[in-house]
């Protein structure tokens, strides 16, 4: 249920958090976000990229996250997507089986107007 906290941020981070949560409820979350931020917020995400979250041999994943799913949500409710990377940081660009980048960034901002699309 939504809920406001009568307060508005600038940064909101859902590292390595967002495949705990039941894709049912991704509106339920942008929506508190989108509540919560004002025009030039930032969000970032950190999930599983795509190819790891395939490979279900190494680490169980309790909520696939398509990234595609997110980049629209998160448009839905006024964000732009502005970056989305693979991250070659995290232990040294951890690979999965597939050889490629075992987590990806994304980085949402409030856009000025809700007419994202």
């Amino acid at each position: 249920e939504p809920f406001d906290l009568d307060r508005r941020y600038d940064l909101f981070m859902l590292a390595d958090s967002l495949e705990h949560i039941m894709t049912k409820r991704y509106a339920c979350l942008f929506d508190n976000i989108a509540r919560h931020s004002r025009p030039g917020s930032f969000v970032y995400i950190h999930i599983p990229a795509p190819e790891t979250q395939l490979d279900t041999r190494t680490q169980f994943f309790e909520n696939v996250v398509p990234p595609h799913v997110v980049v629209y949500g998160m448009a839905t409710f006024g964000f732009e997507l502005f970056l989305y990377q693979q991250d070659r940081e995290t232990r040294k660009g951890m690979k999965n089986r597939r050889g490629t980048c075992k987590f990806v960034h994304l980085v949402f901002v409030k856009a000025a107007t809700s007419a994202v699309f």
